[in-house]
């Protein structure tokens, strides 16, 4: 089935090859795009725009029409419009080509045309044998190679007529199976005898010559194309590498430091945790060695006091006291001292007032000893005992 109009180069006429295949349609011919050149031409002569050397600017026998010719064409013909892309209106095309439905293209005296179809974009060069295909993720660098390569691109807005190459990728269910399909060129239609030459052995030698040599010439600059878009697709494709490779060093690096900085964290819990194991021990140690104190204390008092005789003084530890007899019936060869009788002090003391100082004194004891705990227990520092 036929699809896809494609004009091939046919003298110079490839600014009218170029708007037929972005219209989709035998629209001009190089008649129609002769009287509109002679036309501008009048029209710049008569307002002294240029001189009249007997030589139109906009179209001469060659075929070569000017962008004033192809826009004219488009806007008197389909009411189309067409702006540099490098204009300022076009700023939302530059961003993303993919939003508009056709452009053409100009490097000095050559024209082809860039189409939608569907969602499937084309490159209609009528120097090539048919249509290329052009992804929609590459189209942007497409047009960045032909800026590059000095190529003036225009947009193409308005209303295009409606074409079977628009029905057929539009209605098209499979879009895997339109990528497996060929593309269907439809031929274009023969135009009079008086536009191209027929027979091969009536045509120019020269012009022959200067053709092989612009299709040889166009050839070899879609062979560069290529080879550009290729060398960018692997260029990006390298430093997204690089830029993925970065981004891991980056997270390794980051994961090392966060986990350095947990390692330290925790060392440093741990060891405060040891400071307050040490500060508990020592407490618990001071606690310790300050009630064994009190008790002795509490111990001794206790002592002294079941120590006391009758009399409320206390007796020697060696025992008993002895009588001077005793000691004399002993042999004792000093002199003997003798024992305070009832009138002595010691015989006179109370024994009630004894008992109840040794009670004071245990008391005193016990409420220091109160003291201390609770001074321990408050945090309060603890007196060191003169």
């Amino acid at each position: 089935m036929e699809t896809i109009l494609f004009e091939k180069q046919e003298a110079r006429l490839c600014a009218q090859h170029a708007l037929n295949m972005l219209l989709q349609g035998p629209y001009f011919t190089a008649s129609d795009l002769a009287e509109i050149g002679l036309e501008i031409d009048n029209a710049e002569l008569a307002a002294g725009m240029v001189e009249d050397t007997g030589v139109g600017h906009n179209v001469d026998d060659t075929g070569f029409f000017s962008v004033q010719v192809i826009a004219t064409a488009l806007s008197r013909a389909m009411n189309l419009t067409m702006t540099p892309l490098t204009h300022p209106d076009a700023q939302i095309y530059r961003t993303n080509p993919t939003a508009a439905r056709g452009y053409i293209c100009n490097l000095d005296e050559h024209w082809f045309a860039v189409r939608r179809f569907g969602t499937r974009w084309f490159e209609l060069n009528s120097i090539k044998n048919g249509p290329m295909q052009i992804s929609e993720s590459h189209l942007n660098e497409f047009f960045a190679q032909l800026l590059q390569e000095g190529y003036s691109i225009f947009l193409v807005e308005g209303d295009y007529p409606d074409s079977r190459a628009d029905d057929y990728f539009s209605t098209a269910a499979d879009a895997g199976e339109l990528l497996r399909r060929p593309v269907n060129v439809i031929p274009a239609p023969q135009q009079p005898a008086d536009v191209i030459q027929l027979e091969d052995e009536e045509e120019d030698p020269e012009l022959r010559a200067a053709l092989e040599a612009s299709r040889a010439q166009f050839d070899g600059e879609d062979v560069s194309l290529s080879r550009a878009l290729e060398a960018s697709r692997l260029n990006a494709a390298a430093q997204n590498e690089a830029e993925d490779r970065a981004l891991q060093e980056a997270l390794r690096a980051s994961q090392a430091d966060y986990e350095q900085e947990l390692r330290e964290a925790i060392k440093q819990s741990i060891q405060l945790s040891n400071e307050d194991e040490d500060l508990r021990r020592a407490m618990e140690m001071s606690i310790k060695e300050e009630a064994q104190k009190i008790e002795k204390q509490t111990a001794d008092l206790l002592a002294s006091t079941s120590e006391a005789g009758p009399s409320g003084f206390s007796y020697p530890k060696s025992g008993a006291p002895q009588s001077s007899a005793s000691r004399v019936a002993a042999g004792s060869s000093t002199t003997a001292i003798p024992v305070p009788g009832p009138s002595s002090s010691l015989s006179k003391q109370n024994p009630a007032r004894a008992s109840q100082t040794a009670d004071e004194n245990a008391e005193m004891l016990r409420r220091q000893r109160a003291a201390f705990l609770d001074r321990l227990q408050s945090g309060k520092p603890v007196e060191q005992e003169q």
